[in-house]
């Protein structure tokens, strides 16, 4: 699974604000920000759920010609649906889908999917999807 982006993000980091409408293109190079390592950069995904991301740089190493950048480390759990509700009405969606005798729950799997598992998480499927992401640009 993962989010389309057909909705608005934006990043936020050291009093910037990058907004984006669909039309990405990413003429400033993270490196062009200046940020050291623990720094922290906000990303909000689909302004209506409000999906905030904190993204920490971890490190700054030496670039290695047989690795791609950036990538991922760590993460858990897979990614909401797309138009979740946000936050507090995801909360509420795993609690229904634990419960089967919930009177939503058969709706729910119609929406989201009998495949559907809130712990799946894959790093090396992650980061495919980022080097496609960045390969295409």
């Amino acid at each position: 699974m993962g989010w389309e982006d057909y909705h608005l993000f934006s990043f936020e980091y050291g009093g910037r604000y990058f907004e984006f409408d669909g039309n990405v293109r990413f003429t400033d190079r993270l490196s062009s920000l200046k940020m050291k390592e623990g720094d922290e950069l906000l990303y909000v995904y689909d302004f209506g759920d409000s999906w905030k991301h904190s993204v920490v740089l971890e490190a700054l190493i030496p670039k290695n010609e047989k690795s791609f950048y950036p990538c991922c480390i760590d993460g858990k759990r897979a990614c909401p649906p797309e138009d979740s509700g946000g936050v507090w009405l995801y909360r509420e969606k795993l609690k229904i889908l634990k419960n089967k005798k919930h009177p939503d729950h058969e709706d729910l799997i119609d929406w989201i999917g009998k495949d559907f598992n809130p712990e799946y998480f894959d790093l090396k499927e992650v980061n495919e999807n980022i080097h496609s992401a960045f390969t295409c640009v």
